[in-house]
């Protein structure tokens, strides 16, 4: 399983050691927690040059760290992977979870057929 070294790094700063909690972020199927997207098919994306985010920073291609409760910086517990879409649509707004991906769902079914996202979450009733 390869993991990435840069977000490897940035789990450190925070305290996360165990290779277990690393690979929850950098792994290839590495998950978003709110959409279910994982790293292996943004990646895939990217490749084909069909990546949503055409253009934009490297990192877009991957699960982002993403702090649960944005006042708390310091505690490995307060962290999660999230894609970069659930991520910036959450943002500092606090949406709940049901909220932001009730937008990814929009937002991934509009490009892709639904047979290809067979990751993408149901939203609960």
């Amino acid at each position: 399983m390869s993991v990435d070294y840069r977000v490897e790094e940035r789990l450190r700063v925070y305290g996360v050691e165990a290779d277990g909690e690393i690979s929850k972020f950098a792994a290839a199927d590495a998950a978003c927690t709110i959409c279910g997207v994982t790293n292996w098919f943004l990646e895939r994306l990217k490749a084909e040059h069909r990546c949503p985010w055409i253009g934009g920073p490297k990192n877009w291609s991957r699960v982002h760290i993403d702090h649960i409760d944005p006042a708390d910086r310091t505690s490995a517990a307060n962290l999660r992977p999230l894609c970069y879409h659930c991520n910036m649509t959450r943002g500092d707004v606090k949406l709940t979870d049901v909220q932001v991906l009730r937008k990814a769902r929009k937002f991934w079914l509009a490009q892709h057929p639904e047979r290809y996202l067979t990751w993408l979450k149901e939203v609960p009733k």
